[in-house]
């Protein structure tokens, strides 16, 4: 059983035991409310919500399932571009969840289902990531972001950030 710190908007922190080899180092997750006037190009008409511990183990194993997948998918696409198994190996195209930080933003859609919206970044903000959504254009595969169905366990939007 793992001991993980978790930050909310609030500033406030919570401590939870999670049963889950998956989590990792969760201090670099903040719950952000969504805000109808702040976020509305994230989900339109939807409503804020909690997570349970549940919850955020199921969003966990879908956010590393995608992930991998992304990187599989990667792997084929640069073994079509080369032949050099160390260039397909460590490419710097992979994304390494434990590296980024976390947003979750936990709503109920206008068609009742739970979603959560995960922001990831690789740069450092200061303490204004707990707070506020990080919002950037460019920056290639140091930002993406995914939309996670907690009702059908589906993981879609996945987008990870043009380079410039």
């Amino acid at each position: 059983m793992g001991s993980f710190v978790l930050l909310s908007c609030g500033g406030q922190t919570n401590q939870s035991e999670i049963t889950s080899t998956t989590i990792k180092d969760t201090s670099q997750i903040a719950i952000i409310p969504y805000d109808i006037k702040k976020h509305f190009w994230i989900y339109d008409q939807a409503q804020a919500t909690d997570l349970s511990k549940e919850e955020l183990v199921q969003v966990e194993t879908i956010f590393q399932n995608i992930v991998a997948k992304y990187n599989i998918d990667m792997k084929k696409r640069i073994r079509k571009e080369t032949n050099d198994s160390n260039e397909i190996e460590n490419s710097e195209l992979y994304i390494v969840p434990d590296t980024y930080k976390r947003q979750y933003l936990p709503v109920i859609t206008q068609d009742g289902e739970k979603e959560v919206w995960v922001n990831c970044f690789c740069k450092n903000f200061g303490d204004s990531w707990k707070h506020n959504v990080i919002q950037v254009f460019d920056g290639g595969k140091c930002y993406f972001n995914v939309k996670i169905n907690l009702k059908y366990g589906t993981a879609y939007h996945f987008k990870v950030n043009g380079s410039s």
